[in-house]
């Protein structure tokens, strides 16, 4: 791969340069590990979390979009790994201390107004959640998987009017993640800084970073 907010940069020269496709497929491995950053915990997930190829990868991506968080500092048992991030993301009173839901955080619009546009992103251009996917539609792995699947549209799309396909495609990403990414990430990062569990922060920061530069988007 050669993908290229305060730990935020510019997108580097050498991305700039390469093909459309290039850049897409880029940016949607870039989505895609940012998605598996944040599945849910297992001892699966902590091995690869704690892997020498998770690592690089971060590295490359984290470079690529200018992203200067550290990468994360995961114990080294998976049980304490897992109580870190359910203490982090899913369990509190009245709430986790870091919900990874939009409606937590966007204020603009009533929660159902928010979940029902989420949905109607996903309904218009054909993204359907697995049946045993528990997520409400407004949680980030369920935002990150839209914006991969209108990634993979985008380098699946017929050679007959390509272009404009395209450049709907291009459209409703800069649309979904103005609406419903860039519209809650800071806060949602704002919050990781204070709770003890410096992956949360570091997580959600390269997933900022991301989303910023997906603006750079752009097809023939």
């Amino acid at each position: 791969m050669a993908l290229s907010t305060s730990h935020c940069g510019t997108m580097s020269g050498s991305v700039t340069r390469q093909t459309p496709e290039m850049l897409i497929a880029d940016f949607a491995a870039a989505f895609q590990y940012c998605h598996d950053l944040l599945r849910k915990p297992s001892r699966q997930q902590h091995a690869w979390l704690k892997s020498p190829r998770c690592r690089k990868l971060w590295d490359v991506i984290a470079d690529s979009v200018g992203c200067t968080s550290p990468p994360p500092a995961l114990p080294d048992d998976p049980q304490e790994y897992e109580s870190r991030y359910i203490a982090t993301f899913d369990a509190g009173m009245p709430h986790p201390p870091v919900p990874l839901i939009e409606s937590h955080y966007n204020r603009t619009e009533p929660a159902p107004r928010l979940l029902h546009e989420n949905m109607l992103f996903f309904q218009r251009f054909g993204l359907r959640l697995r049946s045993d996917f528990t997520e409400t539609p407004d949680h980030l792995l369920c935002q990150l998987s839209f914006v991969i699947h209108l990634l993979a549209l985008l380098q699946n799309r017929g050679h007959a009017n390509q272009a404009e396909e395209g450049g709907q495609i291009i459209h409703a990403i800069g649309d979904y993640t103005d609406r419903h990414l860039r519209s809650w990430l800071p806060a949602a990062v704002a919050a990781a800084e204070d709770v003890p569990f410096q992956t949360a922060q570091s997580i959600l920061v390269l997933v900022s970073c991301l989303v910023d530069h997906s603006g750079s988007l752009q097809v023939n």
